[in-house]
């Protein structure tokens, strides 16, 4: 006999969100809320007693997260036909690329149609992200699921959500890390202790984009992560480049990254704060780039994390040698293209710099934007070129 689910109402002036097909259904748009439900259980959503939508329940601001607009069951079945939608989309984009990148992102979260799960693969080794502990809770169907698609020999399953976690789990294999190839460049990454799934693949068009416009230049890489940014322009050709993170094992990263491919290139590591940096050092600087973590989590604090964009491209703006360019970018959901767009408009003044966009940036085709679930677009960038005041 098929397994019975819990029904939540929801209330029928609300139904506008699901004619629109957004993924999250709000507390506040249910009739009312529901008791004795696990957070991450198979719910339906019904209307007037008629079943609309299908997903996970949770019992914080956002009560739903939707899978299907009907009524499906959470059977290792549907997962795989999810899961594989998304794969073979990647497979049809990675055609032309697989000579110079065999990492990628497999499967987006909401925009592919599975809220809250990542799937990222370094060249053929798999890490999971389970954001939320719907994901979690059928852990052991989507693991099924991703093996009967790909056979992957590492398959590492990580829950960000969780405020304290020292590991994920291994479905398959026992591998923390390994080198992978990114426009022609290696990379080492760790999905053990590295951040996101290891490594920042949103990033990669970006990167190589400024590999294009550095040749003979004097680059400064601010956050660099793993070094990402500081490649690409080593790629491309620069005379200098300068990579700064406040995290030593950053530092560290970005260190062998340019070791292994541009062992006599003039790089220095620079273990600071930006900001504090920022201030004090001289005007050097063909380029900056500027790709700050999340300065805004939730909505709450999206005021300060605007103010906070502001202050950190006024510093880069002034910092930079003039004529530059400025390679600028938030990664904040809750913070649009718009709101991003007027701190830098807000920094331009406070620099009194003249600026002209040159082109907008955002995140690679296997990150793709569910149309109807804008917040799948959450990585918007800017490349500027800076010009004195006059």
């Amino acid at each position: 006999m098929p397994k019975k689910y819990t029904e939540v109402s929801l209330h029928p002036s609300k139904m506008a969100s699901i004619q629109r097909r957004h993924l999250w259904v709000f507390s506040g748009a249910l009739e009312k809320q529901p008791e004795n439900i696990k957070s991450g259980a198979w719910i339906y959503l019904a209307v007037k007693g008629n079943i609309v939508a299908s997903g996970f329940y949770n019992p914080g601001s956002i009560a739903m997260r939707i899978v299907c607009f009907e009524k499906r069951e959470p059977l290792p079945a549907l997962f795989q036909q999810i899961i594989g939608r998304g794969i073979e989309l990647r497979k049809q984009l990675a055609t032309n690329l697989l000579k110079e990148t065999n990492s990628f992102r497999l499967f987006h979260g909401e925009a592919d149609g599975l809220p809250g799960l990542v799937i990222d693969s370094y060249n053929g080794h798999l890490v999971v992200q389970a954001h939320h502990e719907g994901i979690d809770a059928y852990k052991l169907e989507i693991s099924t699921a991703i093996q009967a698609l790909l056979n992957p020999s590492t398959l590492y399953w990580r829950q960000p959500y969780l405020k304290e976690q020292a590991l994920g789990d291994w479905i398959l294999g026992n591998k923390s890390g390994t080198e992978i190839l990114e426009n022609g460049l290696k990379m080492t990454v760790d999905w053990v202790k590295g951040q996101k799934t290891g490594l920042f693949l949103d990033q990669r068009d970006n990167r190589h984009l400024l590999s294009r416009i550095s040749n003979n230049k004097s680059v400064l890489n601010c956050f660099c992560y793993e070094g990402g940014f500081s490649l690409a322009a080593l790629q491309g050709g620069a005379q200098q480049v300068v990579s700064v993170d406040a995290s030593e094992r950053a530092i560290d990263a970005t260190t062998n990254n340019v070791q292994v491919n541009f062992p006599e290139a003039r790089h220095k590591t620079i273990c600071a704060d930006v900001l504090d940096y920022l201030k004090q050092v001289e005007s050097d600087f063909d380029t900056i780039v500027l790709d700050p973590p999340a300065f805004a989590k939730g909505l709450k604090s999206r005021h300060k994390a605007i103010q906070a964009y502001r202050r950190l491209n006024a510093l880069g703006m002034k910092a930079l040698k003039k004529p530059g360019f400025l390679m600028t970018f938030s990664c904040s959901a809750v913070v649009d293209e718009s709101m991003f767009r007027q701190a830098v408009f807000a920094a331009a003044l406070d620099a009194q710099v003249s600026v002209q966009i040159l082109q907008k940036l955002g995140q690679p085709s296997d990150h793709p934007t569910n149309l109807f679930h804008q917040e799948t677009s959450y990585l918007k960038g800017l490349l500027l070129y800076i010009t004195p005041w006059n």
